[in-house]
């Protein structure tokens, strides 16, 4: 089977270079001759000085390189190891089929559509080599602590005022903290210990403990093994899978990062410890705890209501970062927004710079007409987070790369016309085909989706499903660029658009023939669903999987991704091998990777052997409310999704009307 003819995309040479350093900046990879190029084109492109063109060039010509080596050693072996990398179900595939799809595409700057797999030392035995030698420094370290010379007898225990927290003697990694008068035991997250200067948990090399087994310890008010009769501080979070308590942030590291450098995402990577790590790290409350009410026990006023929201998220000091990442620009001016526009927000112009209109008309040549260029980079725009500055120019122009990678394989994956009939253009080239689901349509049979829609659940009742003239209830069938579901996210996505969850509820077709299209992609792409983190965090570095996560076989890489998607269905499979869906997305993100300039040598990109993610992961992070039993007239923040989201101003007081059966004392 011959490759089918694709325009070639000119690659950065010396001559780009010399236009870069003279002032006419061009996109990256062009398929229009260099003469063609406007010089004010890109004239409104930021942080052009921030970027080095010549370092660029050399790590992009490295990164062929180094593939094209990859991809001929598989050559070399494919006759003895052949490869599944067709698109069809059959497992068992002839030596053409195999071999055409890693000739597709070769004229697209040389050889683009080859397969490139992991070299001789696959990265399970690179994972077990690093494993065994960090478990040993891990060891030593803990070593270092229990050899310490001890101090004195530490002065009794005393509660002069609730909230003081005490070191433990006995125990490097647990502490006191007072509640009315009494001290109760706490434990800091695994691999840290507490800090008594500062009275946080913090790194075990930034202090120096020292445990003294014969001190004498105070009687216990509570114990974090044991809750105490009364609501405990909503400073902790609970981890149903360990018996310890485990906050649900973490401190940042004792050390600054260097000058001009990218600042790293709010994590804390436990790679070697099989220890339950939280995704973000713990802190003191930045906003003291509102004093009691006369009224405690009746029902709040709203500003009560709103102070106590405002304590319970403050709690977590990176909330306010996770609630960023879903920050929306309003709708004006994302309508607002056109190719080349000077005033477009930055993470657009950093978009175009990387692909241009041609491109990707290019890279969708078989796109519905509804799918145009400038409604995605409206969708980019709506969403600032995404192909955000991430401090150094050269990092955000490698993340966002990436981003677009695994964006377009799985556009392709859901809307894609998979034919591999097509002689013009090759299966991952026909993504975006449809905006509806194959078959559906508001006067079709079946692909109704709303069978929930007379359930009586809460989140149902949130969302609650629309109707038409007849009378009969709104199909939520897939729509859009992600195939967006079910009156659920249908009313989310609603609701983080407009404000007004009803809206696409009532118009659910909005999201198939508007610049939503496109918009809902990045929405689910943005979103954290616990137990599961965002596509963003997995992509960007934020999410750093836990112990559990581990042990679920989830590891970061565009695996991960498809988990998200559809885990339940792709991965986790009975023979170990990928699913055909599985391995049309790698497939197809291998050459969107190749495209963009994208290394994915050391990612995992499947999830055959990727259980779901679980409660006890490092995405399960709680941000939505629920009803607080400890505590009257009052909700709590969970890991686990209810129908109040906690990232959305309001939802507090939903959650306590809805859940006592109330409504909240306006105080005008």
């Amino acid at each position: 089977v011959e490759s089918k003819p694709v325009k070639e995309v000119l690659e950065f040479g010396d001559e780009d270079l010399n236009i870069f350093q003279s002032g006419d900046v061009p996109t990256a990879p062009t398929v229009k001759p260099t003469t063609e190029r406007n010089p004010d084109k890109f004239a409104s492109l930021f942080h052009t000085k921030d970027r080095d063109f010549t370092r660029i060039r050399d790590r992009h010509r490295d990164l062929r390189n180094r593939m094209q080596e990859r991809a001929k050693k598989e050559k070399e072996g494919s006759t003895q190891r052949p490869r599944g990398s067709s698109f069809g179900g059959d497992e068992v595939e002839t030596s053409v089929r195999t071999s055409s799809f890693r000739n597709r595409g070769s004229s697209l700057s040389r050889n683009r559509g080859e397969s490139f797999d992991d070299e001789d030392e696959s990265p399970h035995e690179k994972d077990t080599l690093r494993n065994r030698g960090s478990s040993v420094v891990s060891d030593d370290q803990d070593e270092t602590i229990r050899k310490k010379t001890r101090k004195p007898t530490p002065k009794p225990i005393t509660c002069q005022a609730n909230n003081e927290l005490h070191a433990n003697p006995q125990n490097c990694r647990k502490y006191f903290k007072c509640d009315n008068g009494s001290p109760s035991l706490q434990t800091c997250p695994a691999n840290l210990i507490f800090d008594s200067s500062l009275s946080v948990c913090n790194f075990p090399y930034a202090i120096e403990c020292e445990e003294d087994p014969d001190a004498v310890l105070p009687e216990l008010g509570s114990s974090d093994r044991h809750p105490p009769n009364t609501r405990k501080s909503s400073s902790t979070f609970i981890n149903s899978n360990n018996d310890d308590e485990t906050p649900f942030f973490a401190p940042a590291p004792p050390k600054p990062s260097p000058p001009n450098t990218r600042k790293s995402s709010p994590k804390f990577n436990n790679a070697n410890n099989d220890d339950e790590t939280p995704f973000f790290n713990p802190g003191p409350p930045t906003t003291p705890e509102p004093e009691p009410s006369p009224d405690q026990g009746s029902v709040p006023s709203e500003r009560e209501a709103s102070e106590r929201e405002i304590f319970l998220t403050d709690e977590y000091p990176l909330f306010k970062k996770v609630k960023e990442t879903v920050r929306t620009l309003d709708t004006e001016e994302v309508e607002d927004i056109r190719p080349k526009r000077k005033e477009n927000p930055d993470n657009v112009k950093r978009v175009e710079f990387i692909l241009s209109e041609d491109n990707y008309e290019e890279l969708f040549p078989r796109r519905h007409s509804s799918f145009t260029y400038t409604r995605f980079i409206q969708a980019i725009g709506i969403f600032p987070s995404v192909c955000s500055y991430a401090g150094r120019e050269e990092d955000s122009d490698a993340i966002c790369r990436k981003t677009l990678a695994t964006m377009f394989a799985h556009f392709t994956q859901e809307t894609g016309g998979h034919n591999p009939s097509d002689k013009e253009y090759d299966e991952w080239r026909q993504g975006l085909s449809s905006v509806r689901e194959q078959g559906c349509t508001d006067t079709s049979l079946g692909c109704d989706y709303n069978d929930n829609c007379e359930d009586k659940d809460s989140i149902t009742n949130k969302w609650a499903c629309g109707k038409d003239r007849s009378g009969k209830w709104k199909k939520y069938y897939g729509r859009g660029a992600k195939q967006l579901s079910y009156n659920y996210n249908y009313g989310q996505f609603s609701q983080a658009m407009f404000g007004d969850g009803r809206l696409l509820l009532d118009h659910p077709d909005f999201v198939a023939n508007t610049w939503l299209n496109l918009a809902s992609a990045t929405w689910f792409y943005a979103t954290p669903q616990p137990p599961k983190p965002s596509m963003l965090h997995v992509i960007d570095g934020t999410w750093v999987p836990n112990g559990e996560d581990r042990r679920n076989g989830i590891k970061p890489g565009f695996g991960a991704t498809i988990n998200i998607i559809n885990g339940g269905l792709e991965c986790n499979t009975e023979d170990g091998r990928e699913s055909n869906q599985a391995r049309n997305r790698i497939e197809y993100y291998k050459q969107f990777a190749w495209y963009l300039y994208v290394d994915y040598e050391d990612e995992e990109l499947g999830c055959a052997s990727q259980q779901q993610f679980s409660a006890g992961g490092a995405g399960a992070l709680p941000i939505y409310w629920d009803k607080d039993w400890a505590y009257p007239y009052s909700c709590k923040l969970v890991n686990y999704q209810t129908a109040h989201s906690a990232l959305v101003e309001g939802e507090y007081i939903d959650c306590v009307e809805e859940n006592f059966n109330v409504t909240v004392r306006k105080i005008c």
